[in-house]
């Protein structure tokens, strides 16, 4: 029984000492912190090879193939995508190379194979950046095209190197 009754004191005490301890907390303040993070603008850009195929120099239409550039931008990012000439110093008559022999080509934003595509202005393609996720890659088509009648020179792999460019 005496210990029964040390016990209730022992709980009583705790249980009174616990409430206590609350007491002491006479009242409370708070602040308040901002929070922020800045988003850089950013784009990807990659590019597949054009290849022609086999030139006719016989054949009396032109030689058209395409490829693909792609690009991300960050959601609202406008941007330009320009491409260079290559080892040509005129954009409107690139040429591919072999030795000092030159195939003559030209590179087109449009299916028309009306609109050029260079880094002059007016002859680039502005986008507006949709996201970075896969799902918002944007695919551009470039069309080339090699004039007919181009028939004075040797056969062989005739070759030129472009770069696109993603201004932002």
């Amino acid at each position: 029984m005496k210990t029964s009754k040390q016990l209730r004191k022992i709980l009583l005490l705790a249980a009174l000492g616990s409430t206590s301890c609350l007491s002491f907390a006479a009242g409370t303040a708070s602040a308040d912190f901002q929070v922020s993070a800045t988003i850089g603008d950013t784009c990807t850009i990659s590019a597949l090879p054009l290849d022609f195929g086999q030139y006719d120099q016989l054949a009396t239409t032109p030689k058209d193939s395409t490829t693909t550039i792609t690009v991300k931008c960050s959601k609202s990012v406008p941007a330009t995508i320009a491409l260079d000439n290559g080892s040509s110093n005129i954009t409107s008559s690139r040429s591919m190379r072999q030795g000092s022999e030159e195939l003559f080509y030209a590179l087109f934003s449009d299916a028309g194979h009306q609109q050029n595509w260079s880094t002059l202005t007016g002859e680039v393609v502005a986008i507006i950046g949709s996201g970075l996720t896969p799902s918002d890659q944007r695919t551009l088509t470039v069309y080339g095209r090699i004039p007919p009648g181009q028939n004075a020179v040797s056969s062989g792999t005739y070759r030129d190197l472009i770069t696109a460019t993603i201004s932002y």
